[in-house]
């Protein structure tokens, strides 16, 4: 194949036109770059870790830093929020129930409890009456405990990124070339990205491609320490039309069958409506190249949230519906939510790359766009990310660990 040499040059090019990619770019712009986004599927494809329809929006982390982040994320989302028709957050409210300590929650639910605390987040602690009557669960062990936070709720997934981009488009300062795969990088003091049909420049780069960061860093020397999760998720019929529930998370003690971490949403108008999504927040699909995709949904997986479906949640029907599977890429250690640095290579610092991947970070979209464009435009920001850096977490290999880990 002849490539073609781009007489184009940009202030910054993008890989990856998913949320972050796109609100980094809406931001970037605003500060007066010119800006491509390189994606080498369809623009809202299924295939990496922003698919699916719903994700939780919360403000409790057992972690202060990502507890004020998610606080500082809010007007972030409302100035989103004035720019779309669609609704991009509910605010139903968020759900953390279970066993207070133990072998699964690893003390979770206190841990959170001592942030809100401690950060004036205000909640409502609750006992397991209190959970079953409020909220509809059943057949819960008399220790369960747990807390309502009233600023949980759901993002609106496909309507966010619609949104993230329409304002890209707006702006007339933003390319983006969709089914194109990058298949080389050089960075200097300026960037030189090759894909499958052209080779194009740039002065700064980000690389935001979820569980495909690694085959993009490996052309710079380097690789993240990361493991893909392929998530399942289902939903279930509504059988009392009554009754509906938050967003939730659920801690149960672990068993060798069963890990004991499920979580769930509202009924959503724009996410099958009349059904609930239910998933399990482990997976038994664990691999470390997205290549290693299974086909079909872990059966397994499936299974046992149909089985604690049918335990706890009377008001549905246990059949599983509208069957999907997610990439989630998740850093091998649980000490750290995300990555978000610039390239570091052997001690070698370049401030024109920066790198962002892994994570349960659909929550902080808005305000990572804003942090991603201050670090590419400036070379630092003042919210924190000290840490999320990857300079002690880069190898040469991942191993696969754990099937469980704590909540989104």
């Amino acid at each position: 194949m002849d490539i073609k040499h781009s007489s184009k040059n940009y202030d910054l090019i993008i890989v990856g036109a998913g949320p972050v990619g796109l609100a980094t770019a809406y931001h970037s712009v605003k500060r007066g770059f010119k800006v491509l986004i390189v994606e080498q599927f369809d623009f809202l494809n299924q295939l990496s870790s922003s698919s699916g329809s719903t994700r939780q929006f919360r403000l409790q982390y057992a972690e202060d830093y990502m507890a004020k982040l998610a606080i500082e994320s809010v007007n972030y989302w409302d100035e989103l929020q004035a720019n779309s028709n669609e609704i991009l957050r509910t605010k139903v409210g968020s759900l953390w129930f279970g066993v207070e300590e133990s072998n699964s929650s690893e003390g979770e639910i206190k841990e959170a409890i001592k942030t809100m605390s401690k950060l004036n987040i205000v909640y409502e602690s609750l006992n397991k009456n209190e959970i079953e009557k409020n909220f509809h669960f059943r057949n819960l062990p008399e220790s369960y405990t747990g807390f309502f936070q009233k600023d949980g709720g759901t993002i609106n997934v496909a309507a966010t990124i619609r949104t993230l981009r329409r304002l890209c488009e707006n702006t007339n300062n933003i390319t983006f070339l969709f089914n194109e795969k990058v298949i080389d990088i050089v960075a200097t003091d300026i960037v030189k990205i090759k894909t499958e049909k052209q080779e194009l420049i740039s002065e700064k780069l980000l690389i935001a491609a979820g569980p495909y960061a690694n085959d993009l860093v490996k052309h710079l020397g380097v690789s993240l320490k990361y493991e893909i999760w392929q998530m399942v998720s289902a939903y279930f019929k509504i059988k009392d039309s009554t009754k509906d529930l938050p967003s939730w998370f659920v801690y149960e003690d672990y068993i060798a069958e069963d890990p004991g971490y499920y979580y769930g949403f509202e009924n959503c108008e724009w996410s099958n409506p009349s059904f609930l999504r239910v998933a399990p927040a482990f997976a038994n699909d664990i691999f470390i190249n997205p290549n290693q995709r299974k086909s079909i949904p872990n059966p397994t997986d499936l299974k046992l949230t149909s089985d604690w479906v049918k335990k706890r949640l009377l008001f549905l029907d246990p059949t599983p519906h509208f069957i999907t599977t997610c990439l989630a890429a998740i850093p091998e250690s649980d000490k750290k939510k995300m990555y978000l640095d610039f390239l570091n290579n052997n001690g070698k610092l370049n401030k024109n790359v920066l790198i962002f991947s892994c994570g349960w970070a659909f929550k902080y979209v808005p305000i990572l766009g804003k942090i991603c464009s201050d670090l590419i435009v400036d070379e630092n920001t003042n919210y924190d990310i000290s840490h999320f850096g990857i300079y002690d977490e880069i190898s040469m290999s991942s191993k696969v660990s754990s099937k469980r880990r704590l909540p989104f």
